[in-house]
């Protein structure tokens, strides 16, 4: 039964993406919204976000790999 849970757990985690202006992990089924961008999409909660995000992406997608780094 343990397994199960680690497998749905997983598909869950497939399906989920960042809003890459307010960084809320959204489902991509239920997202407002969504872009590609250099061969990505990206998924956000509110269309406004998007439009945000069009206006100069690459400040948010640095933003986002900022945020991703590891302290040393």
């Amino acid at each position: 039964m343990e397994q199960g849970h680690h497998e749905i757990a997983s598909a869950e985690s497939l399906n989920t993406a960042l809003d890459p202006i307010c960084g809320m992990k959204i489902s991509r089924d239920h997202a407002v919204d969504q872009v590609e961008y250099k061969g990505n999409v990206y998924y956000f909660c509110m269309k406004e976000e998007k439009d945000t995000f069009l206006k100069d992406p690459e400040r948010y997608l640095k933003k986002a790999d900022d945020t991703k780094e590891t302290p040393k």
